[in-house]
């Protein structure tokens, strides 16, 4: 379902002083421990001997529960007497346990400290695993199956074991765990687990049982993970219900009896047993296929709207043919660019299904369809040059009316009766926080005294209106050089709250 998880940090530089064979193998560590922490339901923190100190290089935090550390601290630095189990485990190679405090005032937490070894051979890293301390006392009365087979798994991924688990989609507090034996017999259940099986309606006891018996694809799936000798993932159906499956092969020679490890011989290096990590997705997706639904509705929607607005226009045209008077041939004409200035919006709307709009291209498609609209009578060049900026429809769709009135009025009045060629520059400004939009045009300029809110000009007061009430912004005409600018700035931040309200 693409549950991907943000909570893993890794920083490399404390550890470019180490061979590279060795950090080839911590990326196999580093690669473990997203379903290790999330199983575990613990933090994990990797560090490394730097100089007299020692650095966090990585950090894992938990999606199964709430994490231990507020923030990552990938980096932080810490002296061996602030951290003295960890620094016996870098440097000693020793393993270590100890109670703290991660933040004063806050519940104990149980620190183990765990040394790695490549090849057989000490290195200066060492991994710390941090438990809440009510979590450790939770999982120390749990079935000593489980107990057994989150020591394997921290294990196996402290030794790069794990390498292949990197991909897997993370695990949360509602999916269920099972581990089967290399018989593939059910040793263990949690009760989310439980809860998951009776939904396809397995009421029975099934820890004892064998994956085969339970009628579903499980035992399948655990002999190809094994037989790969890798994690693996699976979505399907069962009984109606969407799982997803995450397989961890697991070699966990202190699950087997000492009678078993003996007549095994090697057997105990090898694969013996594996996680089943389920997750029902079934409510997920059907949300997630309501949304398309839904999605695709609005976007119909907004495509009829579209095609009414051009049929509209389309009238209006026709209206303005038959017209006689200039001045009901002007209105017309301004009519009609309104509304295919709404129509542009609609159209981008009617294709994305995304909450916002580069109106980049939607002031580059006003722009295109005022020079269409251009008698051929008035040789003027319209340009346009802006940068990509994400906007909500709402807003989009004002600032397309505002360039629409600006380049008309730029038409109508600042280049009506001049005999030079005409030019009109329309410029989009991301400045960070703000937005700013220019219509310049070299035409006959302002006169005297010029006041932008004494116009009775309708184009200039819906510009004033909806810079004003829907962009919380300001609207400024002045003179600069040989060229009239309409300027319009909004803050990015009223938009989205807006969005958000």
């Amino acid at each position: 379902m693409g549950r991907k998880s943000e909570k893993v940090e890794v920083n490399w530089s404390p550890c470019r002083k180490l061979d590279q064979e060795i950090r080839d193998f911590l990326k196999y560590v580093v690669a473990g421990l997203r379903v290790t922490t999330d199983v575990s339901r613990s933090d994990i923190l990797l560090y490394c001997k730097y100089h007299n100190s020692l650095v966090v290089f990585a950090q894992a935090m938990p999606n199964s529960m709430a994490p231990l550390f507020r923030d990552f601290i990938v980096g932080r630095m810490v002296s061996p007497k602030e951290e003295p189990k960890i620094w016996e485990a870098v440097t000693e190679g020793k393993s270590g346990v100890r109670q703290l405090e991660i933040l004063p005032g806050t519940a104990p937490v149980y620190q183990q400290a765990v040394p790695l070894k490549y090849k057989g051979k000490h290195i200066p890293v060492a991994a710390a695993i941090y438990t809440n301390l009510i979590e450790h006392e939770r999982q120390r009365h749990r079935s000593p199956v489980f107990q057994k087979a989150v020591r394997c798994l921290q294990r196996m991924c402290c030794s790069g074991e794990l390498r292949t688990c990197g991909e897997l989609t993370p695990f949360t507090e509602w999916d269920g765990i099972l581990y089967v034996n290399s018989k593939l017999t059910i040793k263990y259940m949690s009760g989310v687990a439980m809860n998951h099986y009776r939904r396809i309606g397995l009421l029975g006891e099934l820890v004892g049982h064998r994956l085969v018996e339970t009628g579903t694809r499980d035992a399948e799936l655990v002999k190809a993970a094994l037989s790969a000798g890798r994690c693996l993932e699976y979505e399907g159906e069962e009984s109606g219900r969407l799982w997803v499956r995450k397989i961890v092969p697991m070699k966990c020679p202190e699950m087997l009896s000492i009678f078993k490890r003996m007549e095994a011989g090697r057997e105990s290096r090898g694969f013996n047993g594996a996680l089943i990590l389920v997750h029902d997705a079934t409510e997920e997706k059907l949300k997630e296929r309501e949304i398309q639904v839904k999605n695709a509705m609005i976007q119909e929607i907004h495509h009829r709207v579209k095609n009414n607005l051009q049929t509209v226009a389309s009238l209006l045209r026709m209206q303005q043919r038959r017209a006689q008077s200039p001045e009901t041939k002007e209105a017309l004409q301004e009519a009609i660019s309104r509304i295919l200035s709404i129509s542009a919006i609609h159209e981008y709307l009617s294709h994305s299904s995304g909450r916002t709009i580069n109106i980049k291209d939607v002031l580059k498609r006003i722009v295109g369809q005022t020079k269409e609209l251009l008698s051929g009578e008035m040789p003027i060049k319209i340009y346009f040059d802006g940068a990509d900026v994400y906007l909500p429809p709402q807003h989009t769709t004002a600032c397309a009316l505002i360039v629409n009135e600006l380049l008309q009025n730029a038409i109508e009045h600042g280049q009506a009766g001049v005999p030079k060629p005409g030019e009109i520059m329309v410029e989009l400004e991301d400045l960070g926080d703000e937005v700013r939009i220019q219509v310049r045009d070299n035409g006959v300029g302002l006169p005297p005294n010029f006041d932008p809110s004494k116009v009775s000009s309708l184009g200039l007061q819906i510009v004033n209106s909806l810079t004003q009430n829907e962009l919380s912004g300001t609207f400024r005409l002045r003179r600069e050089g040989d060229y009239t600018v309409a300027e319009i700035r909004f803050p990015k931040a009223i938009a989205k709250e807006r969005e958000n309200g």
